[in-house]
């Protein structure tokens, strides 16, 4: 009798597993498919926006370089209270390539965060621009450290890689992650006027 209830009770048991992964296999389908169908889409109502302007870019950076200060000043705050609370030290912390490094990162991760989140930073909200992929959604976090990486390279060429913009439609940094920062004012306006036509 009891070899009999525990058969039955595993036997119970493996079926609410099988049953359990196929409800999370379910809903896995189902929000990549809902996904997939949103980036579809999109990447429909981006198509037709044209690029962003050098100008307007670099507006959308100046108005995130008050935010970059902030993400600068709370890493260099966590930095110093780790190394209070590890090395016993409360002196400031010297220069170093590590700590810059560290610096470099948590300003990656800040862009990157807003890139694949939304595809914009705050600066990029106030000045209706975006980035999207190659397929017409927001950036992967891979995607957007590479396009960060690429930018600093076009920065530390004397900046030629920003000001190619002026010549082509792209960046290099554009160019080289396969994004594109698009100008989406135009669907700002059609959203207001269909607002407006709808009341």
């Amino acid at each position: 009798m009891l070899p009999r209830f525990h058969d039955l009770y595993y036997s119970c048991a493996i079926e609410k597993s099988y049953v359990l992964f196929l409800l999370i296999s379910f809903e896995f389908i189902v929000k990549k498919s809902v996904s997939l169908i949103c980036i579809a889409m999109s990447a429909t109502s981006y198509r037709n926006c044209p690029p962003a302007s050098l100008i307007k870019q670099l507006a959308a950076m100046v108005y995130d370089s008050l935010l970059v200060f902030a993400v600068l000043f709370l890493a260099t705050a966590i930095a110093l209270i780790f190394n209070f609370l590890i090395f016993d030290r409360g002196e400031a912390i010297e220069p170093s390539p590590f700590f810059t490094l560290y610096l470099l990162l948590s300003l990656f991760t800040f862009y990157a965060w807003f890139w694949h989140k939304s595809g914009q930073t705050l600066g990029m909200r106030a000045w209706k621009i975006r980035i999207v992929s190659e397929f017409g959604g927001n950036p992967s976090w891979g995607t957007s450290y590479l396009r960060l990486m690429f930018a600093l390279l076009s920065l530390v060429c004397f900046g030629l890689g920003y000001f190619w913009r002026l010549f082509k439609p792209y960046t290099w940094h554009d160019r080289l992650s396969q994004t594109s920062i698009i100008d989406v004012s135009s669907l700002t306006r059609a959203g207001k006027e269909a607002d407006t036509g709808t009341v």
